[in-house]
C-alpha cells in the first residue's frame, strides 16, 4: 500500500506570494478606474432612464428594486427616482468599493511578503512577524471603517429612494468580528516574534564559535 505524500507547504506560499502581489496592484488599479470614473458620471447627461444603473438596482413595472443585503429588498417608484438620486447611489457605491479596496490591498502587500519570505527559506526573518502585526492592525482598523461605513451606506441608500428627508437617521455601530479577528493575528505576531527572537539567540553561541574559529 503506497503512503500517501503530504501537501509541501512551500508550494502553498511560492503560489500566494506572486498572487497576492499582482493582487495589491489590481486592487490599485481598480481604484484609480473608479476614481476616475466619478468625474465621467457626474458630467453625463442621460436621464435617470438611460444611466447605466448600479449592480444593487434593477428596473421593473413602474420603478426600480434596491438590494440593501441581508435580505433587504425595497421599491422605489419611477416618479421618485431622478438622474441625481441615481448618480448619488453610484458615488456612495464607488466609495464603499473604494474602501474595501483601500483595506485588502496591505493586508495583500503583507501576506505577500511573508509568503514570499517564507518560501526563500527566511521563516525567522525578524520581519515576518512585523507583516504579520500589520495584517491584524489592518484587519481592525480596516473592519471598524468598513463597518461604520457600510452602516452610512444603508443609510443614503434608504433615505434616496424610500424615505423623505429627516424620517431616517444613521446610527453608528461597528461589527466585533474583524477586530477579534484582528486580535488575534496580532496575538499570532507577538508569539511569532517571540519565537523568531528565541531562535536568534540560540544560534548566537554558534556564531560567536565560528567566529573564534576563524
Amino acid at each position: 500500500m503506497k503512503k500517501m505524500r503530504a501537501f509541501p507547504l512551500e508550494l502553498v506560499f511560492r503560489v500566494l506570494a506572486p498572487v497576492l502581489s499582482a493582487a495589491f496592484y489590481v486592487f490599485l488599479v481598480l481604484v484609480a478606474l473608479l476614481v476616475v470614473a466619478t468625474p465621467i458620471i457626474a458630467l453625463a447627461g442621460a436621464s435617470a432612464a438611460e444611466m447605466l444603473l448600479p449592480p444593487f438596482m434593477r428596473q421593473v413595472d413602474g420603478g426600480y428594486t434596491i438590494s440593501l443585503g441581508n435580505g433587504i429588498k425595497m421599491f422605489a417608484p419611477s416618479s421618485g427616482v431622478g438622474t441625481d438620486v441615481i448618480k448619488s447611489s453610484i458615488y456612495i457605491t464607488f466609495l464603499l468599493w473604494i474602501a474595501y479596496l483601500a483595506v485588502c490591498m496591505p493586508i495583500c502587500r503583507f501576506i505577500s511578503r511573508l509568503c514570499a519570505n517564507v518560501r526563500d527559506g527566511r521563516l525567522l526573518d525578524p520581519k515576518n512577524p512585523l507583516y504579520v502585526k500589520y495584517t491584524g492592525v489592518t484587519v481592525i482598523a480596516g473592519g471598524v471603517l468598513l463597518s461604520i461605513l457600510k452602516r452610512y451606506y444603508n443609510f443614503r441608500l434608504v433615505e434616496l429612494f424610500a424615505a423623505s428627508y429627516g424620517a431616517v437617521s444613521f446610527a453608528v455601530g461597528i461589527d466585533i468580528a474583524p477586530v477579534v479577528i484582528g486580535l488575534i493575528i496580532l496575538l499570532f505576531g507577538m508569539i511569532y516574534k517571540v519565537i523568531c527572537r528565541e531562535r536568534q539567540d540560540d544560534r548566537m553561541p554558534e556564531r560567536i564559535s565560528e567566529d573564534v574559529n576563524v
